[in-house]
Parts: structure tokens; C-alpha cells; sequence
């Protein structure tokens, strides 16, 4: 099973608007549940299977602009982790982590995206990576090492970089 979900509308917290970070969550989040929900039985009679679960860079650390959809991707990293660790070993669980991907969701955005890469790029990367055997999944890999090591840093120095992003 492979959810790959999402809804997004870029807002800053300032302007939230309930209703539409209300949508995010029920399509980012409770939809995953709800996949896992219906699938795990599934799973687990067959002792068998893999649950790849659809996070994103964007989750790794809060970044300006990013709220309601950054928390919901972080929670999706969050269930991801605690999947892979309660459920048995014939069951595979992954986390995929896209960077920046052109698509509806981003063709939202008005500030430029580093390294963006087409949705074919993305269906190649998501491909491999489930066939291997880490468990996430992540790309542009320039990009993403990127922000996997923003997030490894005090956050005094984390909040002190991302004060400085422009979007």
C-alpha cells in the first residue's frame, strides 16, 4: 500500500484558516490512519506486505510558511516510525520524503524551490527506494541531506538559519 495523499495550501500561521488546515489534516493524516485502518488486517493474515507512507522534507523542521502542511508531514514521519516499530518484520513499513516536485501542490508556491524535480524524477526515486531496503525514502538527495542536517542542529542555530528563508 502506498498513501500518497496529500492536500496543501501554503499559509502562515498568522493567517490561518481553520477550515482549509482542517482539510489538510483530514487528507494528510487522518487519511493515513484511515489506509492503515483498512490494510493492517489485510497484512497481517498474509504475514506479509509493505505500507509506504507519504511524509516530506517539509516535516523534518518547522520552516516560515510552512504550517498547517509541515505538522501534518511530521506527524506522517512520526507514524511511520512507530509503525516500523510495533509492527512485525514481514511487514514492511517505509517513509517516503520528496523535496520540492512539480505538481498541482506546488505550482502554489511563489517563491523559488530548490532543486525541483519533475514527477517522473520523483516516480523513479520512489520506485527504487521501495525495492530497497532502508526505510525512508528521500530525494533530491543534495536537497534533502540539506535539511536532515538542519534538523540535527541546536535549535538555536536552526531557528537562527530559518529566520533567514524567504517564501
Amino acid at each position: 500500500i502506498i498513501f500518497l495523499a496529500a492536500a496543501y495550501t501554503p499559509m502562515k500561521i498568522c493567517a490561518l484558516d481553520l477550515p482549509v488546515t482542517k482539510q489538510m489534516i483530514d487528507v494528510n493524516l487522518l487519511g493515513a490512519f484511515h489506509v492503515i485502518q483498512a490494510v493492517l488486517p489485510i497484512l497481517k493474515d498474509q504475514q506479509q506486505g509493505q505500507i509506504a507512507l507519504c511524509g516530506s522534507v517539509a516535516g523534518y523542521t518547522g520552516l516560515p510558511g510552512g504550517q498547517p502542511y509541515s505538522a501534518t508531514k511530521a506527524a506522517i514521519m512520526n507514524l511511520a516510525e512507530s509503525l516500523r516499530a510495533e509492527l512485525p518484520k514481514t511487514i514492511d513499513v517505509k517513509l517516503i520524503s520528496p523535496g520540492f516536485v512539480t505538481s498541482e501542490l506546488t505550482d502554489k508556491n511563489d517563491f523559488k524551490m530548490p532543486m525541483i524535480i519533475s514527477a517522473e524524477q520523483a516516480a523513479h526515486h520512489i520506485a527504487d527506494g521501495l525495492s530497497n531496503q532502508a526505510f525512508e525514502v528521500h530525494f533530491p538527495k543534495r536537497f534533502t541531506l540539506w535539511l536532515k542536517l538542519l534538523r540535527l542542529l541546536p535549535y538555536c542555530l536552526t531557528f537562527h538559519i530559518t529566520k533567514t528563508l524567504k517564501t
